[in-house]
């Protein structure tokens, strides 16, 4: 295990290069690559890695009012390299433990709680990094005040040793406040609902005219390479109605006009034992290689196995403003890979880009409150609202994309996390939407 200077040291170089990378303008279509696409050479993850740990909601207490913002990464950016470190070494076992009394209070002092969008424990997104050795740990969110460090996993709060130091200057107010569970609905989670009936919320659309794409020899050129490492000359290619398909040796590439890029390599392959942490490390490597976007974080990790061979199946989904994005056609995601050890069997990307647009939009959004939303689905929650509080685990606001139509603007939702169902809902009508 590296102390804490060499740790700090390291961290700042690859914040370096990573610095680097964006100011040489390192695009994801860039065909410059020379790299095997079923055992890659190592390329920089460092940004993606980051990205993985990172929180998706930021609150900010300040006396008797909470402010909760999405955009926060410069408050963040400060503080990163002392969070990392202190998560770096958390064993739970040996920390001492707040009460849930306590801790409520606590939210009264001056404090920032970072809370996290990715279902995957933290401890085992650390260990599959190569940074942390001890017991994997689920976090639902950490606190820090002033000389305090306090991080959230499975609803018991730890107390961790040697705290960031937290500036004044990082906690400043935002215009839009919430409360938490204690006060709006008497029931002891440090989760927050908005103190106001309007929620502004950032309009987004998505542009994927894939249908044109896969028809501009340009594009297609520097898919071939990217994933074959050959010019598309040297490469079979079948074009048809609504897919295009290129082929090389073992190895097939599919671009369908609905916005899907799909690479299958068929090639013999030996994987007789698993190890997760070498197919999660080749997974980041040709994520970070072929896709290289920033808002993607991961969201589950599943063991498959294929003629004897044992893997994992890695899927990633995309935050935009720090607000989670779920496709609503079943069991889609924006990244989808089939690892086994250093082999790359298959991957999936549904490609979306935001369409560009002269200035930032953002429309006022006036949801019913959760209570309202729990008695419209007591077929769902029970007829009790208050019981069925103490059952959620989170709650907050989320995008859909719904792909099932081909409508490019993305919409809000209200995401409950009950029972370990996340159910999404219509803000407005309250209706469920759909489950995942």
């Amino acid at each position: 295990m590296k102390d804490n200077k060499e740790r700090f040291l390291d961290s700042i170089l690859v914040l370096l290069v990573a610095l680097l990378l964006v100011q040489s303008g390192l695009l994801w279509m860039d065909s410059g690559r020379q790299k095997s696409t079923s055992t890659l050479a190592a390329v920089d993850t460092s940004r993606l890695e980051r990205n993985l740990i990172r929180p998706s909601q930021m609150i900010v207490n300040i006396g008797n009012h909470h402010y909760k913002t999405p955009f926060f990464d410069m408050v963040y950016g400060q503080l990163e390299t002392e969070i990392l470190q202190r998560l770096d070494t958390v064993d739970l076992k040996s920390l001492e433990t707040v009460d849930r009394d306590t801790y409520m209070n606590y939210q009264y002092y001056p404090s920032l709680v970072f809370r996290y969008a990715s279902r995957v424990p933290m401890g085992t997104l650390l260990n599959l990094l190569g940074t942390h050795q001890n017991e994997p740990f689920a976090l639902d969110e950490i606190y820090l005040a002033e000389n305090q460090m306090i991080i959230t996993s499975a609803g018991t709060h730890y107390v961790v040793a040697n705290p960031p130091k937290l500036s004044s200057d990082l906690l400043s107010a935002n215009t839009m406040t919430y409360k938490n569970f204690n006060e709006r609905y008497q029931v002891k989670k440090n989760l927050y609902v908005p103190d106001s009936v309007t929620y502004p919320i950032p309009e987004i659309t998505y542009a994927t005219d894939m249908s044109g794409l896969m028809r501009d020899d340009a594009f297609v050129g520097n898919l071939s390479t990217q994933f074959f490492q050959k010019d598309i000359e040297h490469i079979r290619d079948l074009e048809e109605d609504t897919q295009r398909t290129l082929v090389y040796e073992n190895q097939f590439l599919y671009i369908n006009d609905r916005g899907t890029i799909e690479f299958e390599d068929a090639s013999r392959f030996s994987s007789p034992q698993v190890n997760l942490h070498t197919s999660f490390t080749t997974a980041l490597e040709f994520v970070a290689d072929k896709v290289a976007n920033s808002g993607l974080y991961l969201s589950a990790i599943e063991p498959v196995t294929f003629e004897g061979n044992q893997g994992y199946r890695f899927t990633f989904d995309r935050l935009e403003r720090n607000i989670p994005v779920v496709m609503m056609e079943d069991d889609a995601h924006y990244v989808e890979l089939e690892v086994y050890n250093t082999h790359i069997r298959r991957f999936r990307q549904n490609h979306r880009v935001v369409a560009p647009a002269p200035k930032e939009t953002s429309r006022s959004l006036i949801p019913l409150s959760l209570d309202t939303i729990l008695s419209r689905n007591s077929s769902t929650f029970g007829p009790s609202v208050a019981a069925a509080m103490t059952s959620i685990a989170n709650v907050g606001i989320s995008y859909l994309d719904d792909t099932l139509s081909g409508d490019p603007d993305l919409r809000p939702a209200i995401y409950i996390d009950y029972n370990n169902r996340r159910l999404y809902f219509n803000p407005l009508s309250g209706r469920l939407i759909m489950e995942r």
